[in-house]
């Protein structure tokens, strides 16, 4: 008979794509099951039937939707009869499968006044997050700084994302007052996969970077020297900068800290990883606030794991 029409068909049945119960909308009360059933032809390659006894089952493939006509032969050796109906299997929204980290959980860049560094990148990487509907996949990644200062890149299709060391140096001390005066922070990332409709979220801890910013200090030479010195800085009496020059015969982790009088902490510089070398720091008489300090006799002490040196300096007006 005429197939095309629902209304000339004894049954058919709707599915959703990840649904294996069929729901009788012909209105003729049938159940789902075909009795008799001997054979079946579908006239799809994605849907895949098989007759126990009395009973048909129908499984699409996965994520597979459309529609097929469904033909069931019941044969007794003498006589045959066919019956066909209509399978329709909706589609339904899918969302972005998940992906992964590639990059490292925590990275670390050490950006001087006089970097020949600032051109590195810092890449954040991550695995592809497919579509089984085809639709384009955008990624986003997101940075925080603390708990309150936050923001995104924006969309993109590619699976990586790279800042130079200048970009990282400058962008997000530059967020906020209170950063700027900040030597280092911590950056925290995190990416998301979306389809526009439904999004992820990246499997794995959000990628860690430091973020060492010495703005304030220079290499003089690339010779290593053999000892560890403070000098004297540079004008003494100063106003209203002077220079601060030490020698690390080591690479290593550096503090240097001014002191009033009193006793009080005025400023710190602390510096991570700083290379061997003779080194030379700039100070603008301002305290770790940044506002200015007053007239008089500070003390300016550099230490590291093997040595301390204190030596004595004058601010004038």
């Amino acid at each position: 008979g005429d197939y095309t029409y629902s209304d000339k068909l004894k049954g058919y049945w709707r599915l959703n794509d990840t649904s294996t119960t069929a729901e009788d909308l012909s209105g003729s009360a049938n159940d789902g099951t075909i009795y008799g059933a001997e054979s079946i032809t579908s006239g799809s390659k994605f849907i895949t039937s098989t007759i126990s006894g009395s009973s048909l089952t129908l499984v699409p493939d996965p994520n597979w939707n459309g529609k097929s006509t469904i033909t069931v032969i019941a044969d007794d050796q003498f006589s045959y009869d066919t019956t066909s109906f209509n399978l329709t299997v909706n589609p339904v929204q899918d969302s972005p499968t998940a992906f992964e980290w590639i990059s490292v959980e925590s990275d670390s860049i050490y950006v001087t006044q006089d970097s020949l560094n600032l051109e590195e990148l810092y890449t954040l990487e991550w695995s592809v997050s497919e579509d089984v509907d085809s639709e384009t996949i955008y990624y986003i990644v997101n940075w925080q700084i603390g708990t309150l200062l936050s923001g995104s890149f924006g969309q993109s299709t590619v699976t990586s994302l790279s800042l130079t060391n200048e970009e990282n140096a400058e962008g997000p001390f530059a967020l906020h007052p209170y950063l700027v005066t900040l030597p280092r922070l911590t950056v925290y990332f995190t990416a998301y996969a979306t389809d526009g409709i439904d999004t992820v979220k990246v499997i794995g801890n959000d990628r860690v970077l430091f973020v060492n910013r010495y703005e304030y200090l220079s290499t003089e030479s690339d010779v290593v020297p053999t000892e560890y010195a403070l000098y004297e800085n540079f004008p003494n009496p100063f106003n209203p900068s002077t220079t601060l020059r030490f020698d690390l015969p080591y690479s290593g982790d550096v503090s240097l800290t001014i002191y009033n009088m009193l006793g009080q902490k005025v400023k710190s510089f602390d510096m991570r990883g700083i290379q061997a070398g003779k080194h030379t720091l700039k100070w603008n008489a301002t305290n770790d606030l940044g506002e200015k300090v007053g007239t008089g006799v500070y003390l300016y002490q550099l230490q590291t794991r093997d040595f301390m040196k204190t030596r004595k300096m004058i601010f004038m007006k």
